[in-house]
């Protein structure tokens, strides 16, 4: 198994994937056609696609790819929806093959309701998307801070050598989080000098191993006394620590973290979309002698448009129908 890693957009990476026994290519989460290409052309073939979660910036080359090469892609039994071209669903703990290489399926919400990993447990490698980073983890937009917990825990628990392939080149800014509230952390320390290293050589600071995030990661060290002490936390849960961190992380990488692709970073991250509905409305309106007005109405309708946008947050489906209400006051002159 040859995984080659493809930089994209601003801090994103795709993983190539060749078995070569049978000669079988795939790539997980395909954000950007024309960086992805330039790899897989050189063997003129793609056969999957694995999509880790929903997000654009993660799938933004799916549907391109499928065209071109006729791929199949696969992805989260909760993502059927929001995943573009997705052909494969797959669930939890579920095995599949592409090729002769097997992966396991870790159902890893919290970041978003369908995340999964891919775990290729004989070659010992681990595809986490954008639940775990080197040395951190991945912001909480659809799940709660209970469920990225518990899916960081199913991470850790993979064997200490497992290598991880991660979303994002968050490293560096991570770091600084981890340094902030473990200073004393020697193995920490080390690891800054090793990543100012690669980051000076232009080499990606992926992949990781779980033992090192163990000894590095505060998202991972909910359990250290120390650390627990620091936060003036000593009695409290893992759970409680990790929610007290995800959610100073939100606050604290709110610039760096999944903006929308083309976005630079501290621009604002509202998107607009244009809808139209087709509905029927009801109301009452009254109109006293000297000429005040009071108006009610209520109306429902059904979305024409699609349905499916691309916003901060990624790929989502909104409600098919609308509903509307209104109280006005006035003046006749």
């Amino acid at each position: 198994m040859i995984v080659e890693i493809i930089p994209c957009l601003s801090d994103n990476y795709s993983y190539l994937i060749h078995e070569k026994e049978t000669g079988t290519v795939s790539i997980v989460d395909p954000s950007e056609f024309n960086a992805c290409d330039k790899i897989i052309n050189k063997y003129k073939k793609l056969d999957f696609i694995l999509n880790t979660h929903h997000h654009a910036d993660h799938v933004g080359a799916n549907l391109e790819f499928k065209k071109k090469y006729n791929s199949k892609i696969l992805g989260s039994h909760a993502d059927k929806n929001r995943i573009p071209g997705i052909d494969i669903l797959l669930k939890e703990n579920q095995k599949h093959k592409i090729g002769n290489l097997e992966f396991e399926v870790i159902f890893i919400p919290g970041h978003t309701k369908g995340h999964i990993a891919f775990f290729f447990k004989k070659e010992k490698i681990a595809f986490t998307g954008d639940t775990l980073f080197s040395l951190g983890c991945g912001r909480v937009f659809e799940g709660t801070h209970e469920e990225m917990f518990n899916s960081l825990n199913k991470i850790k628990n993979l064997p200490l050598d497992t290598k991880i392939y991660c979303g994002h080149e968050y490293t560096n800014s991570n770091l600084n989080f981890c340094l902030k509230h473990d200073p004393k952390n020697t193995h920490l320390k080390d690891k800054k000098i090793d990543i100012e290293k690669k980051l000076n050589s232009n080499q990606p600071t992926i992949p990781s191993t779980i033992a090192d995030e163990i000894k590095t990661n505060i998202f991972l060290r909910c359990d250290d006394p120390e650390i627990k002490q620091g936060l003036g936390l000593k009695d409290s849960s893992d759970a409680e620590v990790f929610s007290k961190f995800s959610s100073g992380k939100s606050e604290y990488t709110l610039y760096y973290e999944d903006q929308p692709s083309g976005l630079p970073r501290w621009e604002s991250d509202t998107i607009s979309q244009f809808d139209i509905a087709l509905g029927a409305s009801i109301g009452q309106k009254w109109v006293n002698k000297i000429g005040w007005t009071f108006e009610i109405n209520f109306g429902v309708g059904r979305f024409i448009t699609n349905n499916q946008t691309d916003d901060y947050n990624g790929y989502y489906n909104r409600p098919e129908a609308t509903v509307k209400g209104g109280l006005s006051i006035g003046k006749r002159f």
